[in-house]
């Protein structure tokens, strides 16, 4: 079984006994799905999926560019403050997945 298969069984397992009886594992299964598909996407969150607190982020648009951008009002800003956005007719560069942007490099002490 691929993470693929395994998660669409754990979904259905969840949407098939949830709410029949109470469980703390259904908790855990979801905690499961969300890790696997992080692993599967690399960390990236399809807009389709869900939308960012507002916020800099990491962005890919259609085109497969990586940018730095900001999400404001349901808009996806540049650093420059042009925007790219969420649907093909308002600009020309469509943004199809985001993530958070990486910790900062933290030095090692070894004393």
């Amino acid at each position: 079984m691929n993470k693929q298969e395994a998660i669409k069984a754990l979904k259905h397992h969840i949407n098939t006994w949830k709410g029949k009886f109470p469980s703390p594992h259904f908790e855990a299964c979801e905690t499961a799905i969300k890790c696997m598909e992080k692993q599967l996407n690399n960390g990236w969150i399809p807009v389709s999926e869900r939308l960012p607190e507002e916020g800099r982020y990491l962005v890919t648009t259609v085109y497969g560019e990586v940018k730095e951008s900001e999400f404001d009002l349901r808009k996806w800003w540049q650093i420059d403050n042009s925007t790219i956005s969420l649907e093909w007719e308002e600009e020309p560069i469509k943004v199809v997945a985001w993530r958070p942007l990486p910790d900062p490099y933290k030095e090692v002490s070894h004393e």
